[in-house]
């Protein structure tokens, strides 16, 4: 796997499960998913596990000095308009605050592209929660040619 100055970058296993989870709860408070969904650490530890076992799904994740700093995850899924297109559709992208500034998120955003192209995916979904870096983000995807193709919007039933 590719390392990136002092970062290795890999598929995740099941034993990652849990510092994924803290990741993606990390992910949560930044965002205003937190009013939405609340966070259940136990759930999605054992979502991470079944999106490693998953043929289907991926999920990589950054590891600087033995720590997970990092990770991306997505899955394939035929597009409703189009069902003969397979989109890779991201589950969750998020890298700790304290290596924001590194290459990490651009190399696994590209590892994660690599496994749609290989994986049959004709495009490639991308989002981004509404934070602070939320302008960053979308110069950031402009930059890589994706195109703005929806907003999004939750409520709690």
């Amino acid at each position: 796997m590719p390392k990136t100055k002092g970062f290795e970058l890999r598929e995740a296993t099941k034993e990652d499960s849990f510092y994924v989870s803290q990741l993606a709860h990390q992910l949560v408070k930044e965002t205003n998913l937190k009013e939405h969904l609340g966070f259940d650490w136990k759930a999605t530890a054992a979502f991470a596990e079944q999106v490693v076992d998953n043929p289907s799904t991926c999920l990589f994740v950054a590891v600087d000095d033995g720590e997970i700093v990092g990770f991306v995850a997505g899955m394939l899924t035929q597009t409703f308009f189009n069902p003969s297109k397979v989109q890779a559709a991201e589950l969750g992208w998020y890298v700790e605050k304290t290596h924001r500034n590194s290459k990490i998120a651009s190399d696994l955003h590209k590892m994660y592209e690599e496994w749609a192209t290989n994986s049959g995916a004709s495009v490639v979904h991308m989002m981004h929660m509404n934070t602070d870096q939320s302008e960053a983000i979308e110069k950031m995807y402009g930059k890589w040619g994706y195109s703005k193709t929806e907003t999004a919007y939750m409520k709690e039933v």
